[in-house]
């Protein structure tokens, strides 16, 4: 009788874990949803703040498949966040990839100068020679998949995943060299994981 009162409790402390594991996850999706509604924050209409930006060239007709960065713009830009959007779209036109925006001019610089080490980096045994800029914490980034069209002669975005990936600056500079052999770019790095999110949305609303 003691040990059919045991696995009783046994079962029912299963059960109870289990509605608590349920109702927790529940009441954290909704928290999570409710969180990106009021604080999204790349509305051109309603944001205000000033945000930075870098450009670089993307060559994609080589060989061995793999995409490699040939320029980078020499200034950072500044502006609302439709200015940026604009110039992303605008860009793209020209074959070349608005990166940001960033909250600082010194995170865009910082992250410009490791896109911009790229250009001299043929394979991966060359990344171990730079320097990446340190961030000073975690940093986050997503990649994009891009194509040139054929007809226009620009470059357009394919939908693929992008999930949101995290690591030091010098992960970040990994993950560049090696998405460009997928035909994708990693877009970053950034200092806050939700805001990365709230970026990856605006590189995806053509795909």
């Amino acid at each position: 009788m003691n040990r059919k009162i045991v696995l009783l409790l046994i079962m029912l402390g299963f059960v109870t874990a289990g509605l608590w594991f349920l109702t927790s996850r529940t009441n954290t999706e909704s928290e999570a949803l409710a969180y990106g509604q009021s604080h999204y924050i790349f509305s051109p209409q309603k944001d205000d703040a000033t945000y930075y930006w870098f450009s670089v060239g993307v060559k994609t007709r080589y060989a061995d498949g793999r995409y490699r960065i040939i320029s980078v713009t020499k200034n950072v830009s500044e502006g609302k966040i439709k200015r940026f959007e604009k110039a992303l779209w605008k860009g793209l036109a020209y074959r070349k990839i608005a990166i940001g925006p960033f909250i600082s001019s010194e995170d865009a610089k910082k992250a410009r100068l490791i896109y911009k080490a790229l250009i001299r980096v043929k394979k991966e045994g060359d990344l171990a020679k730079i320097n990446a800029p340190d961030f000073g914490h975690e940093v986050y980034w997503f990649q994009i998949k891009f194509k040139e069209s054929p007809r226009l002669r620009s470059f357009i975005f394919e939908h693929g995943p992008a999930s949101v990936q995290s690591g030091s600056s010098k992960n970040f500079l990994s993950a560049l060299f090696e998405t460009l052999g997928y035909q994708q770019i990693a877009i970053g790095p950034f200092e806050d994981y939700q805001r990365t999110e709230e970026i990856k949305r605006i590189y995806r609303q053509n795909e």
